[in-house]
């Protein structure tokens, strides 16, 4: 029987996200409710917000090696212990991160004291965290430069998102399409409808009013005849015109 990973590859779907999804959720149906709720995600996108976690993770671990370099330099040796779990700790600031990533909140001073360290442990211990930093640095060079040419490589590689639909997602999609593209005719033709409306309504108002000034025109016309005629009248002549 083919592997969960083979009956998504079967069914179209690009290999980098079905490998992501049958790696997030362990089966089949879990990954495809994952691959179609991440569709409109792309690789890179959801590359980040994984990478993102293990840098949390990554970012948790070094925060804790800083901590005990900075321990070891101010030479404090104050000892607290969890009462929760029973780990004991030199400083507040290591009681406090590991309160932090454990969410353990009782914590007591211990008077038993952790023995310092000597001063070639002491070097050694801090030659030793310091190189652990600088190891996560170059994997995490490493790293990035190959994310990089990966991504590179889907760039170059991607083919459209159409192509990595089921058929039902893709009779989804172009069902949407279908009707968003009714949506924005309809729309289309009820802007001209408007406009047109608009053109009607803007002649009528300029044939009102000039049927207005022309009736203005007409009774000056016949106010100024009348007045004519009556001036005519009164000299005993006849009116001019």
């Amino acid at each position: 029987m083919p592997s969960d990973l083979e009956q998504l590859l079967d069914m179209g779907f690009e290999k980098a996200r079905a490998e992501i999804a049958v790696k997030k959720t362990g089966g089949l149906q879990g990954a495809l409710q994952w691959l179609e709720d991440n569709q409109d995600k792309s690789l890179e996108e959801i590359e980040a917000a994984a990478a993102a976690k293990g840098d949390d993770a990554n970012d948790e671990d070094e925060d804790e090696t800083r901590a005990q370099i900075a321990e070891l330099e101010t030479g404090q040796a104050r000892s607290l212990v969890c009462n929760e779990c029973g780990k004991r700790f030199r400083n507040k600031d290591l009681a406090s991160y590991h309160a932090t990533k454990t969410e353990h909140a009782d914590f007591s001073e211990s008077t038993e004291e952790i023995a310092p360290l000597t001063e070639d442990e002491k070097k050694a211990r801090l030659e030793e965290l310091r190189e652990r930093l600088k190891a996560k640095k170059a994997a995490q060079s490493v790293e990035d430069k190959e994310e990089h040419k990966r991504n590179e490589v889907n760039t170059s590689l991607r083919t459209p998102d159409l192509l990595r639909l089921t058929p039902a997602q893709r009779i989804r999609q172009k069902a949407t399409k279908e009707t968003q593209d009714a949506k924005e005719e309809l729309q289309r033709k009820e802007q001209i409808k408007e406009a047109a409306r608009k053109r009607a309504e803007k002649m009528e108002d300029m044939e009102a009013k000039k049927r207005i000034k022309a009736k203005i025109e007409e009774d000056k016309a016949e106010r100024r005849r009348k007045a004519e005629e009556a001036k005519a009248a009164r000299e005993g002549r006849a009116p001019e015109g």
